[in-house]
């Protein structure tokens, strides 16, 4: 039986009268159960403490029995010969921090918020659930624990550290365990920023949120090899006159499986257009160009698009039912041009009652725009916008394809493939 994604039947989910998201109590109770109940995951957890450390990593070996604590007060502790500082937040790095890190003192008798004792050593844990520096926090605790003969330890792990850990524990047990599984998908579930990227040939076919965070970190190299802006889609105006900027993004098919989508923007439209945009698919069968390219499915939507006066895309509106050349060129000469927030002949009022008006806009996209009109455009500091009329060519891929490439390390060549194919067909229309 597969894993039940059902987050209302995980043992770690909480409810809250506000439905806040979990604090770091809930979170660190999950952590210290999973280590009272895992002494395989507790020994995985010593062993990366023990390769941050140059000294005393016979202080982290336990030799008998071991207690987990949540919520332990520093008076109840006995001073140990050992103590480690762990902390553990969202952010790399904070180790570095410790020895330039004052105390920060709470209480008189703060409460720690996971401690693990063995041997003649304590753990502390101080938990965050943000990128805060906690160290002066937990060097307080341990200030009050121990004496002038205590070996001092400081570690630190990200929550990053704590779910690949979860999935290294995972891969090595000979069977599922409900414990342990329903604590690594609650934290993936109410933090997926948390999860480590992987390759999407690692990625299963309905983890939309793992797949996203990939093609962010796939889109962004492509932009760095290319020396091409830092942007969520890879901006390509200064490269190429025919095409302006290609969008890639995961969406869902009607079988909840995945599909990678690339939306390609021709840089403008003009009347010579139309006998492109009225298929509703293409195949791509240019010479030499990759096999994959040639075997997905393409379609068009054609939108008003507004910029502002650098060229800067602001809004897009899509459109519907422009059947014929002769409606295609009457909604051409309609739209394209400069509007000025007070211009007589081109005003905003204008374009606003045109599209509001016009039976080639469906009624909840002329909704979405009376909102951005009232809320964004309105009380902007422009005066003046440009619209055009561009279209969107849309083209799937499968997520199995998507894997096989990412997987052979080739993204950046077929967005590349992509990216010159359709700017060649383009370019043919002109």
């Amino acid at each position: 039986m597969g894993y039940n994604n059902n987050e209302h039947l995980n043992i770690f989910h909480h409810y809250s009268q506000n439905g806040s998201i979990p604090i770091e109590n809930n979170i660190s109770r999950g952590l210290a159960i999973v280590f009272q109940e895992y002494p395989t995951f507790l020994l995985m957890f010593l062993n990366k403490i023990g390769s941050q450390i140059d000294e005393h990593k016979e202080a982290i070996t336990i030799d008998g029995e071991y207690y987990v604590n949540f919520q332990k007060r520093v008076s109840d502790f006995s001073c140990p010969d050992n103590i480690v500082g762990v902390s553990l937040t969202a952010k790399k790095g904070l180790g570095e921090t410790w020895n330039n890190t004052q105390n920060r003192e709470t209480t008189d008798d703060p409460i720690t918020d996971i401690s693990i004792e063995f041997n003649d050593t304590i753990i502390i844990i101080e938990v965050k659930r943000t990128d805060e520096d906690c160290n002066g926090q937990l060097k307080e605790q341990i200030s009050k624990i121990i004496d002038d003969n205590t070996n001092v330890i400081n570690a630190h792990f990200t929550w990053t550290d704590i779910i690949e850990m979860l999935e290294t524990y995972h891969s090595i047990a000979s069977k599922e365990d409900r414990i342990i599984d329903d604590y690594y998908h609650h934290i993936c579930y109410c933090f997926p920023q948390w999860c480590p990227v992987k390759n999407l040939a690692n990625i299963s076919d309905f983890d939309i949120n793992a797949q996203e965070k990939r093609l962010n970190v796939l889109i962004n190299e492509y932009n760095k090899n290319h020396s091409l802006p830092l942007k969520d889609y890879i901006d390509i105006s200064g490269e190429f006159d025919s095409v302006s900027e290609l969008h890639v993004w995961i969406s869902e098919k009607n079988n909840n499986s995945s599909v990678v989508k690339f939306g390609i923007w021709p840089s403008a439209i003009k009347s010579q257009y139309w006998e492109f945009i009225n298929k509703s698919t293409c195949n791509f069968l240019n010479e030499g160009v990759n096999k994959q390219i040639n075997n997905m499915d393409t379609s068009n939507c054609v939108y008003v698009r507004i910029y502002d006066t650098h060229g800067r895309p602001k809004y897009s509106i899509s459109t519907f039912g422009i059947t014929s050349k002769e409606k295609y060129t009457q909604f051409c000469e309609k739209i394209i041009g400069r509007w000025g927030r007070n211009n007589s002949k081109s005003s905003w009022d204008e374009f606003y009652n045109i599209i509001m008006n016009s039976s080639y806009v469906p009624t909840k996209n002329r909704q979405n725009f009376k909102e951005y009109f009232e809320k964004n455009l309105m009380p902007s500091n422009m005066n003046f916008f440009n619209a055009i009329l561009s279209c969107e060519i849309i083209s799937e891929l499968s997520y199995k394809e998507a894997q096989n490439i990412d997987k052979n390390g080739a993204f950046d060549k077929f967005i590349t493939d992509y990216i010159r194919n359709m700017e060649s067909i383009v370019e043919d229309i002109h």
